[in-house]
């Protein structure tokens, strides 16, 4: 059996008269090869509608597969191409650890809250190109 929630909030995050429209996309379970298709389309929607900064929240996420992983670079790529981006938030410690293990750290920004990834979107931070 193969648990997934998925959960899209709209916000407008403001610091001191500057803002900023993000969606924040909260994800639960596993993100799989059965799963990865319900991420892939719910970005894809926020990206055809013009929303280009997304924070993906993954603290109740227990297992990315390469499928996973692979989705999530390959819509990282195509918002970067329109000036946006995924910034990850709440990692679990055995999610992060594959991520760095596998180099994905150098090409993902990854933060503790969504505070802190919203703020990285006012200050424009990226990471390097994929």
């Amino acid at each position: 059996m193969y648990s997934w929630d998925i959960s899209v909030e709209k916000k407008d995050f403001r610091i001191k008269d500057r803002g900023i429209l993000l969606f924040v996309i909260r994800i639960s379970g596993s993100l799989d090869a059965y799963t990865f298709p319900n991420l892939e389309e719910t970005i894809q929607r926020l990206f055809e509608g013009d929303n280009y900064n997304i924070i993906i929240n993954m603290e109740r996420l227990n297992y990315i597969s390469s499928a996973g992983l692979g989705v999530l670079m390959s819509m990282v790529k195509k918002l970067r191409e329109k000036d946006g981006d995924i910034k990850l938030t709440n990692l679990p410690h055995k999610i992060h650890g594959i991520l760095d293990l596998l180099g994905f750290t150098t090409v993902l920004e990854i933060y503790t809250e969504e505070e802190e990834a919203a703020t990285a979107f006012l200050h424009g931070s990226k990471k390097e190109q994929i």
